[in-house]
Parts: structure tokens; sequence; C-alpha cells
């Protein structure tokens, strides 16, 4: 079996308890709709600035994630026909262009 992730957008919830919840879909007024999926929720562990920062960031990086690896990929492709057979004057630069999607594509 091949599990997906939860489809994209995520946001992020303040719930005002020191705990930041991750769903699928934006609450509004503390009331989370029908259907809405808990992806994640932090525990205050540290300090409740740097546990909001991190679900900050794991939801940015997360919504930016397919539009960054389809830029990159499209950025490849035109840099592979532009230079052509002289990529030996860019390998270094392909070649962690090549990782980093291989990477991200797991």
């Amino acid at each position: 079996m091949n599990a997906q992730h939860t489809p994209t957008p995520w946001y992020v919830y303040d719930d005002q308890a020191n705990r930041f919840t991750i769903t699928d879909t934006p609450i509004i007024n503390d009331r989370v709709a029908h259907g809405t999926n808990l992806i994640a929720k932090t525990f205050h562990v540290g300090s409740l600035e740097v546990d909001k920062a991190n679900a900050i960031f794991i939801v940015r990086a997360v919504n930016s994630y397919d539009e960054l690896l389809d830029t990159l990929k499209i950025a490849e492709e035109a840099l592979t026909e532009f230079y052509g057979r002289m990529e030996s004057n860019v390998s270094p630069m392909m070649q962690n262009i090549r990782e980093v999607i291989e990477k991200a594509e797991g």
C-alpha cells in the first residue's frame, strides 16, 4: 500500500492552550469544520514562540513543496537543453539540482 499525504494547503491553528494544530481546513472562530483532518499538533515542550514558529515553518514548507519541486524540474530541463553536450561546464550545479530533486521525491 502506497499511502498519500493529506492534500494541501495545510493551516496552523493556535488553540490558545500552548498547542498549535495543523489541519487541512482553516479553523474559523474556534470551530472545526466537518471533515477536517487533524494532521499534527504541537505540545508546549520548548518556548511557545519556537513551537509556533515550527508549526508555521512546517505548513509553509508543505504548502510550497509541489511548486518548488516543479520549478526546479523546469529549471533542470531548461539548463539541460540550453547547455546540451557542454554540461561538463555546469556539472556540479546540475548534479546538485538532480540530487535535490531526487531527495525531494524520496
